[in-house]
């Protein structure tokens, strides 16, 4: 249970740092004019301004960030770069953090179920596409929960 709170602040931490390292990006670098990320998490549109992914260590992890009513939202999803497209992978992988409440929702706490499917992998072109959804609890508070519907997610990533 520790490991999994600590992967949780990990990906937080992460997501928070590769938000600031890819802001600084140049202007030519547009990432792609259908890139994006989007979902319905609790009853609010989630359409983050800034998506990125990165490659690293055979993981690949897929970010956004966005101000909803009352807080700042940022949803990671990873998998493997050895994932089989156009199959279902364990939630585990999904997490949502809010940071003007303080809580971490994880696809790796007891009872959060859902799936996210790779739909695409060119790891030519660098460029990621998939889907996601499910009821992830949070790695700190017992029963609280977020529903996320209808997640989808299509960018270029970066390898490190």
């Amino acid at each position: 249970m520790k490991n999994k709170r600590l992967l949780g602040l990990s990906a937080a931490f992460a997501l928070t740092l590769a938000i600031g390292v890819t802001s600084c990006k140049k202007d030519k670098d547009d990432n792609g004019s259908s890139a994006g990320m989007s979902a319905t998490i609790g009853t609010n549109a989630f359409k983050p301004k800034l998506v990125g992914a990165s490659l690293e260590n055979k993981y690949v992890e897929v970010f956004g960030g966005q101000t909803l009513p009352g807080d700042s939202v940022y949803v990671t999803v990873d998998f493997a770069d050895t994932v089989a497209l156009n199959t279902k992978l364990p939630v585990k992988g999904l997490q949502v953090a809010t940071f003007t409440t303080d809580k971490i929702y994880s696809g790796y706490s007891t009872g959060s179920h859902g799936s996210i499917t790779v739909t695409t992998f060119d790891k030519t072109n660098k460029r990621v596409a998939g889907k996601f959804e499910g009821v992830l609890y949070s790695a700190f508070t017992s029963g609280d929960s977020i529903t996320v519907k209808d997640g989808q997610f299509n960018t270029t990533y970066i390898s490190f």
